[in-house]
């Protein structure tokens, strides 16, 4: 995980970081609308186009899942 990608998250939401080891969802850090903004600013900032159909609960229930997520579209960037 790197420098701009915890900037991002601490921009959308302080508490994603301090509560990382937790489900985001089920503990209701983030919500469909943070996830919303989240896949904005990632996609912005990485240059990458996240498919919809990845844009589902699994992939945002924790921050190694993001960041799985991003690192995954990175990498098909080439």
């Amino acid at each position: 995980m790197d420098k701009k990608f915890e900037e991002i998250l601490n921009q959308i939401n302080a508490d994603i970081l301090a509560n990382k080891d937790c489900d985001l969802l089920e503990e209701g850090i983030i919500d469909s609308l943070t996830i919303m903004t989240m896949v904005v600013r990632l996609e912005s900032e990485y240059d990458i186009e996240i498919d919809p159909d990845e844009i589902a609960p699994e992939n945002f229930e924790s921050v190694d899942a993001i960041w799985a997520l991003v690192e995954k579209y990175v990498a098909e960037k080439g």
